[in-house]
């Protein structure tokens, strides 16, 4: 009987399977290059074979009868490797099996995914590390050196107890392990008789309510774990502190407001944010809007009552130093804070992974109006001087330190209205006729161009401008135009009128047709 046809590897195969483990044996242990320069200006040498996991022919390594022709000339049945290792793998198939190659193949596939455009090492690498063993300076600083050590630390740590994740961070010469739990882990913590009752205080916060516990390490007694014991016994050597705290899942807070007079809703930003519980209450934190609108709150999980010591607020410490002309969600937190100061309640619902847990309220309408109107008076005062900062041309900074009074509010209102062409007034603004006097030395005011009863215009001009102060930053101003426009005139006389210096006293008196308007001289200058 004719032998069996040995069932080879198509071409394509062959080139995807070298191409896909970045020309290199498959071996973890070996990794040779397997592709170089042949001869002349053309040729290639190859030291690498497609190799199979599965032999092709009976009686050959690893050979399972039940394969099909295709299944055995497929690429899920080959192995990149060199021709050494190629060899040594069929000639012991019970040392390497089809899993230890399958599993070969899976890291050599992945390592190359990982070096995917990644510098390759250099000759000099060795070089550079005997001088940082000598000198204990390094030659070349790796990008990637602290994250290396860092992940080799972690990878240590973990090995000892697979039950957690560890993070490790160096700031201000304070070495950190964070241990996070990957499940339920019972661990035995024995802390001595001596610690004070503040201590146990913050413990008993910990499992109440899901609070934190920081802690000295001294005497305390690890069970359940090798890993928290090893991080004991190593931050027990250096007096370090050890810090408790329950795990934190994400939670998304829907946000609306609501007009109690009229029913109306809006719906503003969703707030990403943190659940923590314990046994007796869980804490949801959360901000959005970069971090500039932030709420906190407390739920008893026994109580059927709302929620307890909430807490909302503007952050806008995160503004300092900022550019007035690009506050971010400026406007957005100017509507929030006036519907709240004009009666507004915020509601809110909670979901933790798309279910709804909680569904509430922020305080009451009379509780909060006083810090939204506080709130509503500094966003808006913040942007009239964005407009102002905008008509000058040039960087203000905003600072949360600022505390503008009513008086400079009303002052500076009425200069971005000036510059805006907006500071216009007409009579049906006045309840009555607006009315007005004026002091002119008698030889510059003309009585027989402008008599007694006779309606005109009248301009007045201011001689300086003033100068306002916003955010630490002087302004000056031009001087300002005023026009009135039909007004009647009248000189005042009697016995009550002054007439010392040579000056006479006008009263204007507004028409119907009245109208004033302001305007500066000429544009501000950055």
């Amino acid at each position: 009987m004719a032998a069996a046809p040995r069932e080879h590897f198509k071409s394509k195969v062959i080139g995807q399977l070298r191409n896909r483990v970045g020309l290199l044996c498959s071996n973890p242990d070996c990794r040779r290059a397997t592709a170089g320069p042949g001869p002349g200006a053309v040729g290639v040498t190859l030291v690498g074979e497609a190799a199979h996991i599965h032999a092709a022919q009976p009686g050959g390594p690893r050979y399972i009868k039940e394969m099909t022709t295709e299944q055995r000339a497929s690429i899920e049945n080959a192995i990149w490797l060199c021709t050494i290792c190629h060899t040594r793998v069929d000639r012991n198939p019970a040392e390497y099996t089809a899993a230890l190659l399958k599993d070969w193949k899976t890291q050599a596939e992945q390592r190359a995914s990982a070096d995917l455009g990644r510098r390759l090492p250099s000759e000099t690498d060795a070089q550079n590390m005997l001088v940082t063993a000598l000198t204990g300076a390094p030659k070349h600083l790796g990008r990637n050196a602290i994250a290396n050590v860092h992940g080799a630390v972690a990878q240590h740590l973990e090995a000892l107890d697979p039950r957690f994740l560890v993070e490790t961070s160096y700031e201000s010469k304070v070495i950190r392990h964070k241990l996070l739990a990957k499940e339920d882990v019972r661990v035995g913590i024995k802390f001595p008789k001596t610690l004070g009752p503040q201590v146990f205080e913050q413990l008993r916060d910990l499992f109440d309510h899901g609070g934190a516990a920081q802690l000295p390490v001294g005497d305390i007694e690890v069970t359940g774990s090798p890993l928290i014991a090893h991080v004991i016994a190593t931050v027990q050597e250096e007096a370090g502190t050890l810090k408790i705290s329950a795990a934190t899942r994400p939670a998304l807070m829907k946000l609306t407001l609501f007009d109690p007079r009229t029913s109306q809703v809006k719906s503003f930003d969703d707030m990403p944010g943190t659940l923590t519980s314990g046994r007796k209450s869980f804490t949801f934190s959360g901000q959005n809007c970069a971090g500039l609108l932030q709420m906190t709150f407390r739920k008893d999980i026994a109580s059927d009552n709302g929620v307890t010591e909430s807490r909302f607020g503007a952050e806008l410490t995160r503004w300092d130093g900022q550019d007035l002309r690009s506050l971010p969600y400026h406007a957005k937190l100017i509507q929030f804070f006036s519907l709240l100061a004009d009666g507004w309640k915020l509601e809110f619902s909670l979901e933790l992974e798309g279910r709804e847990v909680l569904r509430g309220g922020f305080g009451d309408v009379d509780a909060v109006q006083p810090y939204a109107a506080r709130l509503r008076h500094v966003l808006e005062y913040t942007r009239l001087a964005q407009s102002l900062a905008i008509h000058v041309g040039r960087y203000i900074g905003f600072s949360s330190n600022e505390r503008p009074s009513a008086d400079l509010y009303r002052e500076l209102e009425r200069i971005v209205n000036i510059l805006d062409g907006n500071d216009t007034l007409e009579r049906k603004d006045f309840e009555s006729p607006p009315t007005g006097t004026a002091r002119f030395p008698i030889g510059e005011f003309d009585h027989a161009a402008l008599p007694d009863g006779a309606v005109g215009q009248v301009r007045f001009v201011q001689e300086a401008g003033d100068v306002i102060t916003i955010f630490g930053q002087a302004i000056e101003l031009p001087p300002i135009e005023v026009t009135l426009e039909s007004v009647a005139v009248m000189v005042e006389k009697g016995e009550d009128v002054d007439c010392s210096n040579d000056s006479v006293t006008v009263r204007f008196v507004g028409t119907d047709n009245f109208r004033s308007i302001s305007r500066y001289l000429h544009a501000l200058s950055s």
